[in-house]
């Protein structure tokens, strides 16, 4: 039973996390994206699979996030066009 309690306190902190990483993101002009209010900057490229894409941001405020983006959260034309500018950019947060 304890086990049980443990699985399900774990099932509901995890959905809590993943319910504050929703929101709308825009691609800004200078390659920085906008996300929950933040400006962020892409540390490295992103990750891509056919199924979305992982990006790993960092927050004006220093603060970093790695974000899943899914593929089917979004029209084909647009994942298709969103890929193909973040291919593009440079990544700024590199060393």
């Amino acid at each position: 039973m304890i086990l049980l309690s443990l699985v399900v306190f774990d099932c509901v902190r995890s959905q809590r996390r993943i319910n504050t990483c929703q929101g709308e993101i825009k691609l800004l002009m200078d390659g920085r994206l906008r996300w929950q209010g933040q400006d962020w900057t892409l540390l490295r490229p992103p990750w891509l699979l056919k199924s979305g894409m992982v990006l790993r941001l960092r927050a004006e405020s220093g603060r970093h996030q790695h974000l899943w983006l899914a593929a089917d959260s979004m029209e084909e034309a647009e994942w298709r066009e969103l890929r193909r500018i973040l291919l593009q950019q440079p990544i700024s947060g590199q060393h």
